[in-house]
């Protein structure tokens, strides 16, 4: 199949005068499937394109290509997960579909897989170069479509989760549901899987005092119990994840009643997908549960909110402002290692940030040096920071050195009659 030229027409390309790009060979059809879907008329179609990332790197752009590449098909895929799809059509430029998704839904999806990779390779996301456009028409060699004004976008996602606050916060519909629904259960694209959690003990790295609990979980795939990847995870529906964090939730307060029976931690990290917390239903489901779980614990509870990478400030601060009245802190988990700064995530309503430290084998320079980065990254945000699965008491009483606040420890280290066992 022939290269061609691609040529985006809107009001921003006119602007700056940007040529054609070439198009790789391969997306000629994808190009023509997409022009004659429905999505297109429905407005869920939209370019991610890296042509602000290109010139900010300017000559180191051939040798990051690949890396920027790579990046953001991942950060496209996790974000826009099963229920779209993507292609690359230039070395810059990305058309995603999102057929079953609302238009907004979908452009804050797109936006935020393009703010992640435009964070961890430039270690900043500023607005002007977040370039994604709404495809209005698919033409001979050329996309036409109007640049999505990120701001507007992002104030009106802001809006409508207001909106919903009063019906979130009453667990309007169904505000409780059992464990045996959720878990196990079929995902949407047919697998069987089961969620298991483990109880891991927080402590204060000040003091080394046991202050409560961390609920964790993984994702188990039936009937061989090995663990759902990372990625596979990252590609599940919403409703899947909505399954996934209420399976948790309510696991794991089991868990904390047959170790602790009636007497009350301290305080108790519950984590919940930012996606659930988009979403009306499934806010009200978790906000269902958080009540079960306050009267469980002395000072609170501490949401932990995962997949926060891309998501832009805005939207955050939307999600951590109506979770909040429920807790006692809300923890932003990440996935990978930041950036050399977290800043931009300093007003988002988050108050701490969690790590779950790799577990393989590294020594103890290497050790020091990543501490070091992770604290200096997330410092600039919040001053709570809280390291889990570290290998040696040793390592956590460095990590408390250079700035760690909290901590878990390998399941291997825990006092003999910590709760570790898995369910």
């Amino acid at each position: 199949m022939p290269v061609q030229a691609l040529a985006v027409r809107s009001a921003h390309e006119s602007e700056t005068g940007a040529p054609p790009r070439l198009l790789d060979g391969g997306a000629e059809q994808a190009l023509k499937l997409i022009a004659e879907s429905a999505a297109l008329e429905e407005g869920k179609v939209a370019l991610v394109s890296l042509v602000a990332l290109r010139s900010r790197l300017g000559r180191k752009w051939p040798m990051r290509r690949d890396l920027a590449q790579e990046h953001i098909e991942r950060s496209i895929a996790r974000h826009v997960g099963a229920d779209g799809f993507f292609v690359r059509l230039s070395e810059t430029d990305y058309l995603v579909a999102q057929p079953k998704t609302a238009p907004l839904v979908g452009q804050l999806a797109c936006l935020s897989a393009l703010r992640a990779t435009l964070d961890f390779l430039l270690g900043e996301a500023v607005i002007a170069d977040i370039v994604v456009h709404e495809v209005k028409a698919i033409t001979a060699g050329a996309i036409e479509g109007c640049r999505i004004d990120v701001a507007a976008v992002e104030a009106r996602a802001g809006r409508d989760a207001d909106q919903d606050a009063d019906c979130a916060a009453s667990g309007d519909p169904a505000s409780t549901t059992s464990l045996a629904r959720v878990s196990p259960f079929v995902t949407n694209d047919g697998r069987r899987v089961r969620v298991s959690c483990t109880l891991e003990l927080l402590i204060n790295l000040k003091t080394f005092g046991r202050i409560g609990y961390r609920i964790k979980r993984r994702v188990l795939q039936l009937p061989d119990e090995t663990p759902l990847p990372a990625r596979d995870q990252s590609l599940l529906s919403r409703s899947d994840v909505e399954k996934i964090d209420m399976a948790t939730l309510l696991r794991g307060l089991d868990r904390l009643g047959e170790e602790s029976g009636a007497a009350k931690q301290p305080v108790l990290v519950l984590p919940v997908s930012y996606t659930s917390l988009t979403n009306t239903r499934s806010r009200g489901l978790i906000l269902g549960v958080f009540e079960q779980a306050r009267p469980r614990v002395q000072a609170g509870l501490l949401c932990e909110i995962c997949d926060i990478e891309g998501v832009p400030p805005s939207a955050l601060l939307a999600a951590t402002s109506l979770i909040r009245p429920f807790c006692l802190f809300v923890i932003g988990k990440l996935n990978e290692m930041p950036p050399k700064s977290l800043a931009s995530l300093k007003n988002t309503g988050l108050q701490a940030f969690s790590y779950d430290w790799p577990q393989t084998a590294t020594g103890e320079a290497e050790f020091i040096g990543e501490m070091r980065s992770l604290v200096a990254a997330t410092q600039s945000a919040a001053r709570t920071l809280i390291t889990y699965q570290l290998s040696s008491q040793r390592r956590a009483a460095i990590a408390a050195q250079l700035g760690a606040t909290h901590a878990t420890l390998a399941a291997n280290l825990e006092a003999p009659n910590a709760p570790g066992r898995a369910t």
